[in-house]
């Protein structure tokens, strides 16, 4: 086991209640599910989806993923 799989684990062990561990998930089910649905749903007088924004709670989480890879690789 690598250092952010026992990081990951330490996180999920040491939450509230073990079923939710604290990590969010790589593509935010709490901004792009409600997202896509409010795009895809015919809401009469409905505002925009805010697409602009769209990108960040997916390319956010997988930079610092990979970022954390990379430095936990770098130090062991």
């Amino acid at each position: 086991m690598d250092l952010p799989e026992l990081l990951a684990s330490a996180d999920a062990v040491s939450a509230a209640r073990p079923a939710t561990p604290s990590i969010p998930p790589a593509i935010s089910d709490r901004d792009l599910g409600p997202r896509i649905v409010h795009a895809l749903l015919p809401i009469p007088g409905k505002g925009g989806s805010d697409w602009a924004y769209a990108w960040v709670p997916i390319i956010g989480p997988a930079t610092g993923g990979v970022v954390a890879g990379l430095a936990a690789r770098a130090f062991t």
